[in-house]
């Protein structure tokens, strides 16, 4: 990557504690180390989206889909245009070992959804373009288009609904360079999950009683 980009982690604004911003950076360093053997996860899920022209997608099981996408390895990719509804399959998918990765292109305002490496690469190709990469703790590596115009990559933390980071929101461009895609219910949240004044005693442990919010959380969408 270019070194005149400027990398910024924008929920840091929030943030007092260095500590806080190393323990996010630097995730691995404060998971505990002893060898855990990890039971396989696999997906078996269907769940039903409509693009209705913005960067998040609508999930809701009255949409009537106009067509079945399968996402079951990776490398897959699956891609819903604007005004589409569809019904998303995911058929044994490796949750342990991959990555859910959405990438919203503001120009042609689709939504492409892909299955990545544990540490995925995106590639960012036009200003203002965002990825949202969920069920990943380190960051992913960003390779950028050959041309493409200097802005700055935002990165912003993502939490489910028990304040767990789940993964990350990058977007290319700012909204002062004219890119109107903020990311402020994000940095709320997150705010609101790790804010100075918040006692992490508070926080709720990662549980999920209800067997249909995993792809919800691994989507980024919350169960309630």
């Amino acid at each position: 990557m270019k070194s005149y980009i400027l990398m910024i982690l924008s929920s840091f604004l929030f943030l007092q504690s260095c500590a806080v911003i190393d323990r996010i950076v630097h995730f691995d360093n404060y998971v505990k180390k002893d060898f855990v053997v990890k039971e396989k996860e696999y997906l078996y899920d269907t769940v039903y989206l409509s693009n209705t022209g913005g960067p998040e997608l609508e999930l809701g099981n009255n949409i009537k889909p106009s067509k079945r996408l399968i996402l079951n390895s990776i490398g897959n990719k699956v891609t819903i245009r604007k005004g589409e509804k569809v019904e998303l399959v995911f058929d044994g998918l490796d949750a342990n070992n991959s990555s859910i990765v959405k990438s919203y292109n503001p120009n042609t305002q689709e939504m492409t959804i892909s299955i990545g490496e544990q540490i995925p690469t995106i590639y960012f190709e036009n200003e203002c373009q965002v990825y949202t990469i969920d069920n990943i703790e380190s960051l992913p590596k960003i390779k950028l288009k050959d041309g493409l115009i200097t802005q700055q990559i935002i990165i912003t933390p993502l939490v489910d609904d028990d304040c767990n980071q789940t993964g990350y929101e990058i977007r290319y461009g700012s909204e002062e360079n004219g890119c109107k895609i903020e990311a402020k219910k994000n940095l709320k949240r997150f705010s609101d999950c790790y804010g100075k004044n918040r006692n992490k005693n508070e926080r709720k442990q990662y549980k999920i009683s209800d067997p249909d919010c995993i792809t919800k959380k691994k989507l980024g969408f919350p169960c309630k």
